[in-house]
């Protein structure tokens, strides 16, 4: 019985650490994606870059990296809402290769901790 528990355990700081790592790089990439989107002024996708950007912090919260006053639980299900978000924002831009590949590595965050959930 306990080792099961340790199991789990083990499951969730995976997928908090896919999650951290997965929120830099999207992080990174949405910052990136700025630069270049107001390089060749394209100002819609600047905003997609923004809203990216800002669903990347609360991901950060969420996995209490960046410790705020705001509380944004570390559940499977606010983890793929967040994750949707930032999928749609950085399909919506051709610049966003580092951020998918954080988006992605956020997805098996997702899928770890469904597995954990049932």
């Amino acid at each position: 019985m306990g080792r099961r528990k340790s199991q789990s355990k083990e499951r969730w700081d995976v997928a908090r650490i896919l999650a951290l790592i997965g929120a830099l790089l999207a992080l990174a990439g949405f910052a990136i994606g700025i630069y270049t989107s107001a390089s060749n002024q394209a100002w819609l996708d600047v905003l997609y870059q923004l809203i990216g950007i800002v669903i990347s912090i609360l991901v950060l919260i969420q996995v209490e990296i960046v410790k705020t006053k705001l509380d944004v639980p570390f559940k499977w299900w606010m983890l793929l809402i967040f994750v949707c978000v930032q999928a749609a924002m950085a399909g919506i831009t051709v610049y966003m290769n580092l951020a998918g590949l954080g988006v992605l590595l956020e997805v098996v965050a997702v899928i770890l901790l469904l597995i954990n959930a049932l």
